[in-house]
């Protein structure tokens, strides 16, 4: 292929290759594609972390309202592998934006020493691990970088680029809310059921005469304890 690019097209290719600010460019370019994809893999194992932990507060609820314990170990092991690698994923990306950092900090001073190409450059935004993984709509990860090149429009997702679709998300996920929300006042409401039929079936008895007074000891169960 080089072999048909002509002298002056070979020469000016070799100059390229060494470009240094070139090579930033382009590694920045590539990793931040990486860390695109990398947190929607991110979002997807977060939500199974998510629906994980919400079986294991109803199973424990239950629990608390047979007196009886209720755990799966296979549940269980699948939450703390899902949960490990939600945590080694966060991680990878972190460092990967470290050094998507690293590039743009090195290309800012291969501008300031004049070794960039002769014209108006414009430098990559740097990005924050934190807002991240907020996973918000409109964070720059989301957004065509100037100072990495246009991207194209057609392949992005309609979630990235139509606001009608941005606005449902928003809708959608404080619906999900709702709904866990309603499932754990339920799960409450079963427990706190069941609660105050012991109690006053014990009250009942006591009166009866059937247990002492030093038996006569309970104290509401604080479900509160599982969302903190």
């Amino acid at each position: 292929m080089r072999a048909e690019l002509g002298a002056r097209a070979s020469q000016r290719w070799d100059e390229l290759r060494g470009d240094a600010y070139l090579r930033a460019r382009i590694n920045a370019r590539r990793l931040r594609a990486v860390i695109r994809a990398a947190l929607q893999s991110h979002k997807f194992e977060r939500e199974k972390v998510e629906r994980s932990y919400r079986r294991h507060i109803m199973r424990t609820l239950t629990a608390v309202a047979r007196t009886v314990s209720l755990t799966c170990p296979t549940e269980e092991k699948e939450h703390s592998q899902v949960k490990d690698l939600v945590h080694r994923r966060e991680k990878n990306v972190a460092a990967q934006v470290r050094r998507f950092n690293a590039l743009v900090d090195q290309m800012a001073v291969l501008v300031k020493q004049g070794k960039a190409p002769r014209r108006r450059i414009v430098l990559p935004r740097r990005l924050d691990s934190r807002k991240l993984f907020k996973l918000d709509v409109d964070d720059d990860i989301w957004q065509e970088d100037p100072g990495l090149g246009p991207q194209d429009e057609g392949t992005l997702p309609r979630w990235q680029t139509d606001q009608d679709v941005k606005d449902g998300i928003v809708l959608l996920l404080e619906e999900r809310r709702c709904t866990e929300e309603l499932e754990r006042i339920e799960a409450e409401v079963v427990a706190l059921g069941k609660w105050w039929e012991d109690e006053r079936q014990t009250f009942f008895r006591y009166l009866d005469g059937n247990i002492s007074d030093g038996t006569f000891q309970h104290v509401a169960p604080d479900c509160s304890a599982q969302y903190n």
